[in-house]
């Protein structure tokens, strides 16, 4: 009885951009099948934290390093103006290659109803001030939110729930 030769089963590397349609899950990750290829992923958890992982295909060892980079503390907390932190913050961005957008605005008047509320000894915050606190985040602040319908996966860009603020 002769039985017809079997295949060895294909496997699907992502550099060849083959188009088959068949069952995969988006999510899987394919591997490259070059040597010395690497593969970065950051924790998502901080926005100074970045792993990496490294090691060739067929070695049973993976050297496995982990980098740690932190961003300088600011040198200045106080500030006179908010057109004066703003200029800082500026500056410190561009020096560190970090974005921050305001998350939220308190209002002074605002914040005078609240304390005038609660009847304490607490002093009021003067009118001209327009803008009693902001709260900055880092742009990649947040939890990403699929709102496509799955055709084109993996375009989370921005959300990575850093928790710089």
């Amino acid at each position: 009885m002769n039985r017809p030769a079997r295949r060895a089963p294909k496997r699907r590397h992502h550099a060849t951009g083959s188009d088959e349609s068949d069952n995969s899950n988006s999510e899987e990750e394919w591997t490259m099948p070059s040597r010395g290829a690497s593969i970065h992923t950051s924790d998502t958890s901080s926005q100074f934290d970045t792993k990496s992982s490294r090691g060739d295909e067929g070695d049973d060892t993976t050297d496995t390093s982990v980098s740690q980079t932190l961003a300088p503390p600011l040198e200045r907390t106080q500030f006179d103006s908010w057109e004066s932190f703003h200029s800082y913050l500026n500056e410190y961005s561009a020096m560190t290659n970090q974005s921050f957008r305001v998350r939220t605005n308190n209002k002074v008047g605002e914040r005078n109803k609240k304390i005038a509320k609660m009847k304490t000894s607490a002093p009021l915050i003067p009118n001209e001030w327009i803008v009693y606190n902001k709260t900055l985040v880092c742009t990649h602040a947040g939890k990403y939110k699929a709102r496509g319908k799955g055709k084109r996966p993996r375009q989370e860009v921005r959300a990575t729930q850093c928790g710089a603020q």
